[in-house]
């Protein structure tokens, strides 16, 4: 999107609803991302400085009075937004701060009376975890990233509402944290919020919000130029929706509460608590008012249709919707192609010249009705992740390739064509390099099942709080991402890494490099087999971030014998 289409939340004063904070006593920091908040102020990455600027909030019965230091006030701006919000007025629980936004400051002005879970104030620690290694996680792997995230303070034991072991929302009090990100302006900024009911008489003036919502889309009129510039705007929102969210399908990635107030105008996720993996076997539902994961793509255009609305209804202007949404089905469709070729394995640089072949659009086509049908919808994500659609069929696929029976043409062609332009000049090496990367990057994201990073979170929710615990977690899956979704392509492809162990495939001499971390030691092993024998004995379990990847070594072990050993 380029800068002429750009808003912040600074050129819409329309939505800024000020409050007054003080500074919370004895906080702590939780983790800080120093390396990308110095590029916006390097004081900031400094843990003193970091807490004494947005240690800020509000009073509550969460945070007592006589935890705040009145002598040092902030004034913040909660933004007023429409969507679904449970009878909120937009942001109930954050605030801006110059370009930071500080989630669980408090209860603001805009909170309403209805959704006790985003209206008392407070952020729970693990929500607040949650969100931070969805969105570094996300901020590496997604084509147009996230609203970036820069730390978490802690703010008290017992200061926050946090959810069970499975994830559900109760009234227990546990850790509670502030979190600041990146401002960002999103299209629930420009369409009516109709659910606010407002908790004090003061704050009466805010039910009303025509006025708000006509002079924002009537100023976004004369910014952007007049009615042509504004399509173009729209049709960028769509573009990178298209985009990411194609991406997102393929990789079985579920935002998992999708709305006008969730997603930023460019493109960029927020509000990440409910994120997870999830499987193609079946179409996810973490709630039934939620979108389920196949449906998730659908909500833009209904975003985009009532931000449109809004746009014509106060410049006196009608619009073709369907136009648009020809533009993002299309759109859709073209990103598809671009983001399938990594989650089946190849390297990224293959798009390059494959984006204008015949065969590979035929395949392209063909993967897309398989995992587009229609599923039942289910809300649990136990299911073996081997019976994905997409992984057993391109599975089966490159199995054939190597025993010389591939009937589909349109994939042997596809795979052909990327081995031409690859540093690997094995075709079997190549294949097994491509089987490896697919293996991955499928058999491994229960990893990041938002279910296994909350059950251990809980378990630091009865200890005292220590930084250098969650610091670690949180970067302990950070550090997956350099090698699970790395997607270049290396003579030596990483098969698994731990804390103890990683195991590299050398295609260029067909064979297993083991590099056991605690003994400095590295051997080479020709069959994997042998090696996965060899692993067994030294670490039963494989754990990577809390999950035993045993069975994942077991999988390429059952595959690879028999194209190893015949």
């Amino acid at each position: 999107m380029t800068d002429k289409y750009r808003l912040n939340i600074n050129t819409l004063p329309e939505n800024l609803v000020a409050f007054n904070t003080s500074l919370i006593k004895n906080t702590k920091t939780v983790w800080i991302d120093k390396k990308q908040i110095s590029k916006l102020n390097p004081s900031l990455a400094n843990d003193k400085e970091f807490l004494e600027n947005f240690s800020f909030g509000i009073p509550s019965d969460f945070i007592s009075a006589d935890l705040f230091d009145n002598k040092y006030k902030k004034k913040l701006y909660a933004d007023r937004y429409g969507s679904d919000l449970g009878g909120n007025g937009g942001s109930a629980r954050c605030g801006y701060l110059d370009n930071f936004h500080l989630k669980g400051v408090g209860k603001t002005p805009l909170s309403g009376a209805e959704d006790t879970w985003h209206s008392y104030g407070g952020f729970s620690l693990v929500e607040a975890m949650c969100e931070i290694i969805y969105s570094k996680i996300f901020e590496k792997i997604m084509p147009r990233g996230v609203v970036s995230c820069f730390g978490i303070i802690f703010t008290g034991e017992k200061t926050a509402l946090r959810p069970t072991f499975e994830g559900e929302r109760n009234n227990i009090r546990g850790k509670g944290c502030i979190l600041v990100r990146s401002s960002s302006i999103r299209p629930a900024h420009l369409i009516p919020n109709q659910s606010y009911t407002a908790q004090r008489d003061d704050y009466l003036w805010l039910f009303k919000d025509t006025y708000r919502v006509r002079t924002i889309n009537q100023k976004i009129n004369l910014l952007l130029g007049g009615r042509k510039n504004y399509i173009k705007f729209i049709g960028n929102f769509l573009s990178s929706c298209a985009d990411q969210f194609s991406f997102s399908f393929i990789n079985r990635i579920y935002h998992g509460a999708i709305n006008a107030s969730n997603i930023e105008i460019s493109g960029k996720w927020l509000d990440l608590t409910t994120a997870t993996f999830v499987s193609h076997s079946f179409n996810y539902q973490n709630r039934e008012n939620m979108y389920a994961f196949n449906d998730e793509r659908d909500a833009i255009l209904h975003i985009a249709g009532e931000v449109l609305h809004q746009y014509d209804k106060y410049n006196n202007l009608f619009s073709n919707k369907s136009i648009l949404e020809c533009y993002y089905m299309s759109q859709y469709k073209a990103y598809f192609r671009a983001n399938l070729i990594t989650a089946i394995g190849l390297p990224k640089k293959c798009y390059n010249i494959l984006k204008e072949n015949i065969d590979y659009r035929l395949f392209s086509d063909i993967v897309k009705n398989l995992i587009e049908n229609k599923k039942t919808k289910r809300n649990t994500l136990k299911i073996s992740i081997s019976c994905d659609p997409l992984f057993h069929y391109i599975n089966t696929l490159y199995l054939d390739l190597l025993f010389n029976r591939c009937k589909i043409q349109a994939f042997q062609k596809t795979v052909n064509l990327s081995k031409s332009i690859s540093k690997i000049k094995n075709y079997n090496c190549f294949i097994k390099s491509c089987i490896i990367r697919l293996y991955r990057r499928t058999l491994l994201t229960p990893i990041y099942y938002r279910e296994n990073i909350i059950k251990q979170l809980l378990l630091y929710e009865h200890k005292i709080f220590d930084r250098h615990s969650y610091s670690s977690f949180i970067e302990e899956f950070i550090s997956t991402t350099e090698w699970i979704f790395r997607e270049d392509e290396c003579t030596k492809t990483t098969i698994i890494k731990t804390k103890k162990i990683a195991i590299d495939y050398d295609a260029i001499a067909d064979n297993y490099v083991l590099y056991i971390f605690e003994k400095s030691e590295k051997i080479i092993i020709d069959f994997f087999s042998d090696m996965f024998y060899f692993v067994s004995k030294y670490d039963s379990e494989v754990v990577v971030c809390g999950f035993s990847c045993i069975s994942f070594l077991n999988e390429i072990k059952s595959t690879f014998c028999n194209i190893e050993r015949g």
